[in-house]
């Protein structure tokens, strides 16, 4: 029974990567992808804007598959300023996920948001060089982009000013949805002027609870610890429980005393 079984299951894994790897035989280098950082000027610890786009000029739509979370095929490998070079798995974890399929009308364009800092830790300032491409099983031509960016010293104001406008556009979301990336890039603001705004975002009843939990965690400060703990006593959805989880993680990889006493005070072990 379990041969039978595993072997069903190998059959069902067969079938699913022939579909991921089906190519565009008609279309060839009429779809054009490109990879580009979003922003002219990028300081310490704000979120790496990677845009990545498509451009259809054939006359005819074309299917991308761009796998689990729309992620899972991309290919990044990162030159440090220190020289090191990094590589990275696609950013997402276990749950339920829509189809990474996209369409791109005959003529048309699709452009897709990415944040680098979930697949590295960009934490230096100084030059770094991304080497991007699509898995073959993209079904896109897996070409080699090579983008150079800049990243410049801590700056601030800048910071809250980017954190005021990222919590203003989740407030201001008409549907969760829309809230989604705002809190995602907020989220990767990994500074401690980010705290009193994911504070702001985690009540928002925008479903972006787990997102502002993350981007606390990230930061890891007495006052983002202290949010966490606040929200313990939260009873919206899964906000409490995910905020213990996030705690006891803290608990376990922080080598801060007065953390863990905190964190223990509030009954988190």
């Amino acid at each position: 029974m379990i041969s039978r079984m595993s072997s069903f299951v190998g059959l069902l894994i067969g079938v699913s990567c022939l579909m991921a790897v089906d190519p565009l035989p008609s279309l060839g280098a009429q779809v054009q992808v490109h990879f580009e950082v979003r922003d002219g000027v990028i300081t310490l610890h704000e979120p790496v804007v990677l845009l990545f786009r498509v451009h259809n000029a054939s006359a005819e739509e074309a299917v991308l598959n761009l796998g689990v979370a729309k992620t899972q095929f991309f290919h990044f490998s990162l030159i440090t300023p220190q020289g090191t070079t990094l590589q990275n798995e696609p950013p997402y974890t276990e749950g339920f996920y829509p189809s990474g399929k996209v369409v791109v009308p005959a003529g048309g364009d699709y452009e897709q948001v990415l944040v680098l800092n979930q697949w590295f830790q960009l934490d230096s300032a100084g030059k770094y060089s991304l080497r991007a491409q699509m898995n073959g099983a993209a079904s896109i031509s897996p070409d080699i982009e090579r983008i150079p960016f800049e990243i410049k010293q801590r700056a601030p104001e800048r910071l809250a000013k980017l954190c005021s406008d990222l919590t203003d556009q989740v407030k201001a979301a008409p549907n969760a949805q829309a809230a989604q990336q705002p809190a995602l890039l907020l989220s990767y603001v990994e500074d401690p002027v980010a705290v009193p705004y994911l504070s702001q975002v985690l009540y928002t009843h925008k479903l972006v609870e787990n997102t502002a939990i993350s981007g606390l965690e990230r930061i890891d400060s007495e006052d983002s610890v202290k949010v966490l703990i606040s929200a313990l006593a939260y009873s919206y959805g899964d906000t409490s429980t995910l905020a213990r989880e996030a705690l006891r993680r803290i608990l376990r990889k922080t080598s801060n005393p007065a953390l863990k006493e905190e964190i223990r005070k509030a009954g988190v072990q």
